[in-house]
């Protein structure tokens, strides 16, 4: 590569026609099959483009690196030799968001559109090409955690949201949720916690959903405690303990309050939730005969 015409070309605010230059010589050492150096090429000006705030550029190059990746077929722990040095396919993916984070506070919304393009992209690669293999359809859970950031800078919650529940970052999550409540109604934050609760443990995810529960209950401390958060609290206590008793009781008290506040919690997660961790079939109503035991347990639960 020209190095001199390079410099020229970034003096002089030409920055299209120097990330060009890294193109062209990326495409021709991919003809000559020198896959390491296409990496390497594909890194220098990955860097060139954000050591001058060239965002766009810098994810137009990023989707090349992407491109390498899909053409080779490779896993997500597979290894380039860039300038003796050993870079998994996924850490390459990693300095990309980071050098993107670096930039972000000046950011326009169109680039910000475009690095969520980019990372749809990777989740599906991820999916496909992920080792260990943690999901068919998911794809990396850090990617997810940047996609529901991106997603909330940009005003679309449902996304983020779906995102974060991908995603193994509870802190993160709690603190989009913790948002996300100050632009909703007056007295509705059980509601914005009970929901991602439920729909994490519709996911199997039981430590994530308790984190996230532990957070939230802690940034809405100046906020009532209602009927749905004693729900919560004690739904993940029979989870945990597996006390299937403690479920159905927990259920028929709360029944109506759940039904009155969002039906979707009864109708929709519950009936998933209870075959997941206690094997039932579908909602059942408590057993009227039930011991003073699981009476007290409870009572002795809702002291505490």
């Amino acid at each position: 590569m020209n190095v001199d015409k390079l410099k020229e070309l970034c003096d002089d605010g030409k920055f299209y026609e120097a990330q060009q230059m890294f193109v062209v010589l990326f495409n021709k050492t991919f003809k000559q099959e020198k896959y390491d150096k296409c990496a390497q090429i594909l890194l220098s000006g990955l860097n060139k483009m954000h050591q001058f705030k060239q965002v766009a550029l810098l994810i137009d190059l990023a989707k090349y690196m992407l491109s390498l990746f899909t053409k080779l077929n490779a896993s997500t722990t597979h290894t380039f030799t860039i300038k003796e040095d050993k870079i998994t396919a996924i850490d390459l993916i990693r300095h990309i968001v980071e050098s993107y984070h670096q930039l972000e506070d000046i950011t326009p919304k169109e680039d910000i559109q475009r690095m969520i393009s980019f990372l749809d992209k990777v989740v599906t690669w991820s999916a496909e090409h992920q080792v260990p293999k943690i999901s068919d359809s998911h794809g990396e859970p850090f990617i997810h955690m940047e996609l529901g950031k991106l997603h909330f800078k940009l005003g679309a919650n449902e996304e983020s949201n779906k995102n974060f529940l991908k995603s193994n970052s509870p802190d993160e999550f709690a603190e989009m949720i913790s948002e996300w409540i100050k632009k909703g109604e007056d007295g509705e934050h059980d509601l914005f916690i009970t929901r991602a609760v439920l729909q994490l443990l519709q996911l199997k995810k039981l430590e994530m959903a308790k984190r996230v529960f532990e957070l939230l209950q802690q940034k809405t401390e100046k906020l009532s405690s209602t009927p749905l958060l004693h729900f919560v609290k004690f739904l993940i206590i029979s989870i945990e303990k597996g006390n299937l008793e403690l479920y159905h009781h927990i259920n028929q008290s709360y029944a109506t309050e759940l039904t009155r506040r969002d039906a979707s919690f009864k109708d929709v997660y519950l009936d998933k939730i209870g075959s997941i961790y206690f094997g039932l079939q579908k909602s059942k109503p408590q057993n009227q005969g039930l011991g003073s035991m699981i009476n007290s347990l409870f009572s002795s639960m809702m002291s505490k």
